[in-house]
């Protein structure tokens, strides 16, 4: 998104003020030492950085570049100085938003009574403008953070539809739907997604896994958790995300009550023995370790000092579970004090000092749930060897695999352990170094994630000598395929045709796994009015001078600069087109 900003320059500008107000709102503030620059400059550079990372924060992906330039210097005494700001778009209605309610925040600063304007003051405005932002937010939880390490590494992605995505060009591109892939074959993607199945694909071959059954009423239910002993769990046989999930069940009531929950939610209900030890999530693409993560229900840790309900309140402050809405956030409802009651504590109990005290029967972050990720050195060679086989036994390329065991640092063939499911479209968090989304594309994509892209600026009109043009630039280049206007060729023959400019044709094309090398054909509007397809070129080639009057050449060098390109960066000379 292009555009001009007027900054008032005839009174100082309160940056620190400002900035501690606007930075106290963002989880990553603005660090950059930039005290050489006029203050105006600065408060621009801040501007243009907020609005990105306001965005996503709210779950909007944009990229990480972003251009400020001063169109001229402030003559003494003048009213402003014009800013021009290129910025990521994300969304057409959304990135505006976002920029006129940080300008509305910004000027209220500067304008307000006290030196250091208080943060609580403007905590409402941050608060209206996140849920503004909900709407345009990235759906489900993967594609945010696979966007943001394919910009991160300079991946070339396109979002398709949802969780839909496509990372790289031509022949080098991927398809993704989530972290679901388009290797990950369906057959045992459909396995994976049934519990029950998933065991018995894996029992029959020696994997330990959970015991359990397929109940078709809360009386078969009962039954069976009295044949297999309490304590039991029960949940939907399809389901991910531990929805409808209830564990350590000790009671004929309870069993009943779990089922009544999970019903409603699938047809295929499970009840299984329950096995003591925390989840754990090892995600794993082609048997490299991409991310590992211990899960723990919501609960306490006592300390031999507090009561339950301290712990909780204690709990609440830490650093991690305020900055998360969802973690570690538990109440003692009805469901916390039947728990305590099956313990035989109490709210006003205080636990032992290292003792885990569970208040929730599952161990998702949304149930209040904390997560803690591991490195690779924290897991037993046979807890890991376990998960890789898991995955080739159901020939999964990307997956997580959910192991169920006291303490992963010890071997499952001596403290025992269960693969209770394999996930296939896995979520496991950019960790705490935010390189696990880096780390599964630098495998899945390699080193080579785009095609040799050539750029032929042509004439408006499409006609046979056009097409004979592009096609000598496509030999002379090298490239096998080209594309111009309407129209797409491979290997001297038309492939693909009816776009609706030269920008949609040439994205068809890097999207087109037949396509090696592209040779684009546009025209000097099509660039300045939509852009360029790609932040890569291999060469840039123009027709004679008489075509270019020097209007032109100002808008195309603008237009490529604002692009990614440097400056000046096409020359013109005369010669054939």
């Amino acid at each position: 998104m292009l555009g001009n900003i007027r900054v008032d320059v005839s009174s100082p500008i309160r940056l620190d003020a400002i900035e501690a107000v606007v930075n106290g709102a963002l989880l990553k503030p603005y660090e950059v030492a930039d005290n050489s620059l006029p203050a105006a400059l600065r408060l621009m550079h801040r501007l243009a950085y907020w609005l990105a990372e306001i965005q996503r924060q709210a779950r909007i992906p944009v990229s990480h570049r972003r251009v400020v330039i001063a169109t001229e210097p402030a003559p003494v005494g003048a009213a402003g100085l014009e800013v021009q700001l290129a910025v990521p778009l994300a969304s057409r209605a959304g990135t505006p938003l976002a920029l006129n309610a940080l300008i509305s925040i910004i000027n209220r600063c500067q304008a307000h009574p006290d030196a250091a304007p208080p943060a609580a003051a403007f905590a409402a405005d941050f608060s209206r403008l996140a849920e503004s932002l909900k709407p345009y937010a990235a759906p489900g939880f993967n594609r945010l953070h696979l966007i943001d390490a394919a910009f991160r590494l300079d991946v070339p992605v396109h979002v398709i539809d949802g969780q839909l995505i496509r990372l790289g060009q031509g022949a080098r591109s991927r398809l993704v739907e989530s972290t679901l892939t388009e290797q990950t074959p369906a057959i045992g993607h459909s396995v994976a997604q049934d519990k029950w199945l998933t065991a018995r694909v894996l029992g029959e071959i020696g994997f330990p896994v959970p015991t359990h059954g397929l109940v078709g009423s809360a009386a078969e239910a009962v039954e069976l958790a009295r044949k297999l002993g309490y304590p039991v769990v029960v949940k939907p046989g399809n389901l991910d995300q531990g929805l409808g999930v209830s564990a350590n069940l000790r009671s004929d009531t309870s069993v009943r009550v779990a089922y009544e929950e999970a019903r409603p939610l699938s047809p295929r209900i499970l009840v299984e023995k329950h096995f003591d030890g925390f989840g754990h999530r090892l995600t794993l693409y082609k048997g490299q370790l991409i991310a590992a993560l211990r899960r723990i229900p919501g609960g306490v840790q006592g300390d031999g000092q507090h009561s339950v309900q301290e712990l909780l309140a204690l709990q609440l402050q830490l650093p991690e579970v305020r900055r998360n809405l969802k973690m570690g956030r538990v109440s003692l409802d009805a469901q916390a004090l039947a728990m305590l009651a099956e313990q035989g504590l109490s709210r006003d109990s205080v636990p032992p000092d290292g003792t885990f005290i569970a208040l929730r029967r599952k161990d998702n972050i949304s149930a209040g749930g904390r997560a803690t990720p591991l490195q690779a050195a924290d897991i037993h060679p046979d807890n890991l060897d376990l998960a890789v086989r898991a995955c080739k036994a159901l020939n999964l390329d990307l997956a997580g695999v959910d192991l169920l065991i006291a303490d992963i640092a010890v071997s499952w063939r001596v403290a025992g352990g269960l693969i209770c499911e394999i996930n296939t479209r896995p979520q496991f968090g950019p960790g705490p170094e935010h390189d696990n989304y880096l780390r599964l594309l630098q495998a899945m994509m390699g080193p080579e994630v785009r095609i040799p892209v050539h750029l032929r600026l042509c004439g408006a009109a499409q006609t046979k000598d056009t097409t004979r043009q592009m096609e000598t630039f496509r030999l002379r280049t090298g490239c096998h395929a080209w594309s111009q206007g309407s129209v797409v060729w491979r290997d001297g023959a038309p492939h693909a045709h009816g776009f609706a400019n030269g920008l949609a044709a040439a994205r068809a094309a890097l999207g087109d796994k037949d396509i090696h090398s592209l040779a684009i054909g546009m025209t000097v509007d099509e660039i300045v009015r939509r852009g360029l397809p790609v932040n890569r070129l291999a060469s840039i080639s123009v027709s004679p001078t008489a075509d270019w009057p020097e209007a032109a050449r100002a808008r195309l060098n603008e237009a490529l600069w604002l692009t990614g390109f440097e400056r000046n960066r096409v020359h013109f000379e005369e010669g054939p087109p």
